[in-house]
């Protein structure tokens, strides 16, 4: 009983490679092996390869694929020329085959790059409603860069002292009276803040008894309870 083994095309041949493409591959290269040293020729391949590599490796170095130009400062280049001998072949252009040398001797491995995201700015965003308020900008800690003021927790326990000492107390006086403040010195020649009024409310009136006098000072006074009256009672 025959194993079940497949046939030997299924081993050899895969793809498009037929047994006809495998013979004229193999009479072109032992052609070329035999008659003018393919194997040499391959080898310096690989080292022209590398040559062309190090020159676009280098900082400083832009190559033109469509011109086949090689653009670089003369101090660049003249470093390039002491990495490798081959290299002074790219004084002037470059290597025109580097793409299919680059198929033969290049990583094998292709980098595969994530693909980035697209974000996408929604427009159905909900308004506000009328009751909804911003909310309040949080408080400042130390050694933050905020340039926010702080949140004041109770305004009403504040007050506002502008001047330190003896002197005058602007905050006491009444909000209709405008203070003038100025400075002057005292005993020990330094100089304290003083406060003027600059318009003074009207004085007020003594009240005075029914039995005084409005003029104290006077002599000949009418009033009915005057002390030179009661004498002569």
């Amino acid at each position: 009983m025959a194993a079940n083994v497949p046939r030997q095309e299924s081993f050899f041949y895969k793809s498009n490679w037929t047994a006809e493409v495998d013979s004229l591959m193999l009479s072109v290269i032992t052609n070329s092996k035999n008659v003018a040293e393919w194997d040499e020729r391959f080898r310096f391949f690989e080292h022209r390869y590398r040559a062309f590599k190090v020159v676009l490796d280098t900082k400083g170095v832009f190559w033109n694929v469509n011109t086949n130009e090689v653009t670089a400062a003369e101090t660049v280049l003249r470093s390039i020329l002491k990495k490798n001998n081959l290299t002074s072949a790219y004084y002037y252009v470059g290597d025109p085959e580097f793409p299919r040398l680059a198929q033969l001797f290049g990583p094998s491995t292709v980098k595969v790059e994530c693909s980035s995201g697209v974000i996408v700015i929604s427009d159905t965003s909900a308004p506000l409603g009328k009751g909804t308020l911003p909310l309040p900008a949080s408080p400042t800690v130390e050694g933050s860069d905020s340039v926010c003021s702080p949140l004041i927790t109770n305004a009403s326990k504040l007050r506002r002292k502008l001047f330190q000492g003896e002197g005058c107390n602007v905050g006491s006086r009444p909000a209709n009276e405008a203070t003038e403040v100025f400075y002057m010195p005292n005993q020990d020649g330094d100089l304290v803040p003083r406060c003027a009024n600059v318009n003074p409310s009207k004085p007020k009136r003594n009240t005075l008894k029914p039995s005084a006098s409005p003029h104290a000072s006077s002599c000949g006074s009418t009033s009915p309870d005057a002390w030179w009256r009661s004498a002569f009672k």
